[in-house]
Formats: C-alpha cells, sequence, structure tokens
C-alpha cells in the first residue's frame, strides 16, 4: 500500500499541467482575500480624503463669512477654523489607522456619520499616539486650540452672532448647500466600498 501510493505521486507529479495548478491555486485563491481588503481600504481612503477636504473647504469658507460680517472676531475665527481643521484630519488619521490594525471596524454602509465615526477606545488613543510623534504633537495642538477657543472672551459673542444672525444670510445658505452637495459626492464613494469584494 506505502509503495503504490508513492508511485501515484509520482505519476501525479509527471502530469506537466499539475505544477501550473498548484501554482495557479497558491497564486489565484490565496491572494483572494488580500486583494479585496486592498480594494476596500483603498476605497475607504477616497472616501475619507473627500470628506476632508469638503470640511476644510466649509471651514475656510465659514472663516470668510464671519470675517467679513464681524472683523473684531477674526483672531478667534481662525481658532476656531484651525481646531476644526485638526479635528478632522485626526479623525481621518486614525480612521486609517484603524484600516491598518481593525479594518472591520470601519462602516461604509452606514452613512457618512456612522463612517467617521467610529468606535475608539481609550485603548486605541493610547496606540495610536505611541506609534508616531506627529500623532502626539496633533493632539497636543488640538488640545491648545481648544482651550484658547473656549476661554477666548469673544467665544460667547461669535456663537450669538452665528447662530442668530449668519445662519441667516444667503451665503451662508450657499455654503452649506455646497457642503451638502460634497457629502453626496462621499456618499457615492462610499456605496462603493464593499469590504466583501
Amino acid at each position: 500500500m506505502y509503495n503504490s501510493s508513492i508511485q501515484h505521486a509520482k505519476v501525479l507529479l509527471s502530469k506537466k499541467w499539475l505544477p501550473g495548478l498548484l501554482l495557479c491555486g497558491l497564486i489565484c485563491w490565496g491572494a483572494a482575500p488580500a486583494h479585496a481588503g486592498d480594494a476596500f481600504n483603498a476605497c475607504a481612503k477616497k472616501a475619507a480624503a473627500r470628506d476632508l477636504e469638503a470640511k476644510k473647504d466649509f471651514q475656510n469658507r465659514l472663516h470668510a463669512l464671519i470675517v467679513t460680517g464681524k472683523p473684531e472676531f477674526k483672531a478667534l475665527a481662525a481658532i476656531n477654523r484651525d481646531l476644526q481643521i485638526q479635528l478632522a484630519k485626526a479623525r481621518k488619521e486614525k480612521l486609517e489607522y484603524l484600516l491598518k490594525k481593525h479594518p472591520e471596524r470601519i462602516i461604509t454602509t452606514q452613512g457618512i456619520s456612522r463612517f467617521t465615526n467610529f468606535d475608539w477606545s481609550d485603548a486605541d488613543e493610547s496606540r495610536f499616539l505611541s506609534e508616531s510623534e506627529t500623532n502626539k504633537k496633533r493632539q497636543e495642538s488640538i488640545a491648545d486650540l481648544n482651550e484658547r477657543n473656549n476661554f477666548h472672551t469673544d467665544w460667547p459673542r461669535l456663537r450669538g452672532f452665528f447662530r442668530s444672525e449668519l445662519t441667516k444670510t444667503p451665503a451662508y445658505k450657499t455654503l452649506m448647500s455646497d457642503f451638502t452637495k460634497s457629502q453626496v459626492e462621499v456618499k457615492k464613494i462610499l456605496s462603493a466600498c464593499n469590504p466583501s469584494k
């Protein structure tokens, strides 16, 4: 029985098509999961990049509207704009970190809010900050901007102006309309991000 099995194996290996079939099995089927993961990551990164671009544009244009309407808020408006942009950048970087470490935690099928508001623990934060000096410096910058914004003497007045006056202007409504259109673009990108493909 043993000698018969060896002889059978030699016959199989002598077939010219067998090595090619084995190679195809390793390459064609073995590579499929990695390819699918790469495609999902690339799609999610594209959506995150477009979302960040839209948020940066929104904040820069909002800053311009505030300065035009109330020039005395120029300095505080700049701080608030920088804070919001830094927060958006940090969120994108954390999303990309999870795509490398835990891509299954990035949800692309339940809208932009669910996509960008992923689960993030204290342990995630600790590991994220320890892996990059850039991450740590950005977090320090956010903390500084947040304090300068929230404790600025003009902050209550700026919020009042924004809520009672600026949001009622045609310029602000145009800004919101443009931002909504950009979010539709992000949703279209997300619709193509299927982790099972």
